[in-house]
């Protein structure tokens, strides 16, 4: 891709019943990790409350640290959490429960290594959370929409922002014609190995209509 470009994507699982036409739119540190924020604390009621999306380590904010707890969960999840910091990983994910659910950082149901990955990418700048989908379907429309936010929400040039939904259908006449029947979004390609389509959406700022 362009280099300096944003890309948002992951592996999200959606079933409708019908399908018409599409719309798209929118939208504490472990003792063996040194922390690159000193001079930030917060207590762990106030952590719990107001998180930063993508703390897995349950110290409220989201950095390299996070990525690197997933890769020792990922460590000692295979041994049980038995031994070494195995225990420790277990008691912050207790403790924290926000933190369990951003283990899973590109939204598929499963956490695994892609997981750090993505977080380290997100961390980096080069892709975005995906915090929330929405799918409405009033008749034969459907519109499918995605709020995405950056490391510690902050500010997003959307024109440097490219968000792709893969949509799957269990029709295999998936129409061809579907790029006639988008209200907004562009259809990328209907050739992707299975019946559907990737389609290419607009983004926008949350304020905007």
């Amino acid at each position: 891709g362009q280099r300096g470009s944003v890309f948002t994507a992951g592996n999200v699982d959606l079933q409708v019943s019908s399908l018409g036409t599409e719309r798209h739119g929118r939208q504490t540190h472990l003792p063996f990790f040194k922390s690159t924020r000193k001079s930030r604390t917060s207590t762990n009621s106030e952590c719990s409350k107001n998180p930063e999306f993508g703390d897995t380590n349950g110290d409220c904010f989201f950095d390299v640290n996070d990525v690197r707890f997933v890769t020792q969960y990922l460590a000692y999840r295979g041994v049980n959490f038995e031994g070494g910091d195995g225990p420790i990983i277990l008691n912050i994910l207790y403790r924290s429960r926000h933190s369990y659910s951003f283990l899973d950082a590109d939204r598929n149901g499963e956490i695994t290594g892609k997981d750090a990955s993505y977080l380290n990418k997100v961390n980096l700048g080069i892709l975005t959370f995906i915090t929330a989908l929405h799918t409405i379907q009033e008749g034969c429309v459907l519109t499918v929409s995605a709020t995405i936010q950056t490391k510690a929400n902050q500010e997003l040039n959307v024109d440097s922002v490219r968000m792709f939904f893969d949509l799957t259908s269990k029709d295999l006449q998936f129409p061809t014609d579907i790029s006639s029947g988008l209200v907004e979004g562009n259809l990328v390609t209907i050739e992707k190995g299975s019946a559907g389509a990737i389609i290419q959406a607009n983004c926008k700022h949350s304020l905007e209509s």
